[in-house]
């Protein structure tokens, strides 16, 4: 074991609840440190990328032309989703682990991650039917090529949000915390960067991510750690994916990236998301977090309240 493994493994003896976010801070880690980590996960990013266009060319080869667009979502996805072993990579050499950028020396609690998936799932669908029954909104059934792609979906897009969440949450999150000494301050630049990573999406939406950057922040701070935050993601991407997807087979980003092409902000569209987006995130606080139901499941609290009681 190296000095760093063993200064990060004592640091976790003394304080085992450390939240993810104040992990650099309270070890006492270098900013230049995180800028060396960044710099080997480029490194290994561009790697990452290289092994999976080989991939993805391959399977086409074997697959044929039909299956280019299917195969091509596919392997963006895979390519988000292997960020978390490069992640991983640029962490090891520093003595930590991925968990480090997660949970600090704790396990990695599923059920948090489904529990706050199926109440983000709740609230966005009771906000979209009534709006697609009135026909202000359009959503597709998926089609039986798409679900043909579902288990590899699944699987692909919770790697890509826990990617995605362990990278701004987890690292850029501790590293800003060092600059900004305040969580609030540091969710700024965070948000930037988030929206600014999502080049492929039009100008009002990119806006409406720094909303949802700042709020997975403030689900960061307020469990010290990832996974509510990794699950509130991984609902929203599956759902626009599948029941907003209008080409046959794996969604494709083509129609978002011409879009995106434009420099025009479509206003309306801007409030109409901006405000499914606020609404969204409000009755996922009422159902999910005020209830405590995300952080323990109702038969946790039941259990606590009954202990609580007084017997008679």
């Amino acid at each position: 074991m190296s000095d760093d493994d063993s200064r990060y493994q004592e640091f976790l003896r003394c304080h085992p609840a450390t939240p993810v976010h104040l992990l650099g801070v309270r070890m006492g880690v270098k900013l230049t440190d995180y800028l060396g980590g960044f710099i080997v996960f480029l490194c290994l990013s561009v790697l990452s990328l290289i092994i999976t266009i080989g991939l993805g060319a391959i399977i086409i080869g074997v697959a044929g032309p039909a299956a280019r667009a299917s195969v091509i979502g596919l392997m963006g996805l895979v390519l988000t989703a292997s960020l978390l072993i490069t992640l991983h990579g640029s962490l090891r050499l520093q003595g930590r682990n991925l968990m480090s950028v997660i949970a600090p020396g704790q396990r990695l609690q599923g059920a948090m991650f489904l529990r706050s998936a199926l109440i983000y799932t709740i609230c966005l669908m009771a906000l979209s039917a009534p709006r697609a029954w009135m026909g202000t909104l359009h959503l597709s059934l998926p089609s039986p090529s798409l679900l043909f792609w579902l288990p590899a979906m699944l699987v692909a897009f919770a790697g890509q949000t826990a990617a995605e969440e362990a990278f701004c949450r987890g690292y850029l999150a501790q590293a800003f915390q060092i600059l900004c000494r305040n969580a609030a301050l540091a969710a700024i630049p965070i948000a930037v960067i988030f929206a600014t990573l999502h080049v492929n999406y039009p100008l009002e939406k990119r806006v409406t991510l720094l909303g949802f950057s700042l709020f997975a922040s403030y689900l960061t701070w307020r469990f010290g750690r990832l996974e509510a935050a990794m699950g509130f993601h991984f609902a929203h991407n599956m759902l626009i994916s599948v029941f907003a997807n209008k080409g046959p087979g794996f969604p494709s980003l083509g129609g978002q990236a011409a879009k995106a092409a434009s420099p025009i902000m479509d206003k309306a569209a801007l409030l109409g998301l901006a405000a499914t987006l606020a609404i969204t995130m409000l009755l996922y606080w009422l159902l999910g977090i005020k209830t405590g139901f995300i952080e323990h499941g109702w038969r946790r609290r039941s259990k606590i309240s009954t202990e609580l009681t007084p017997k008679t």
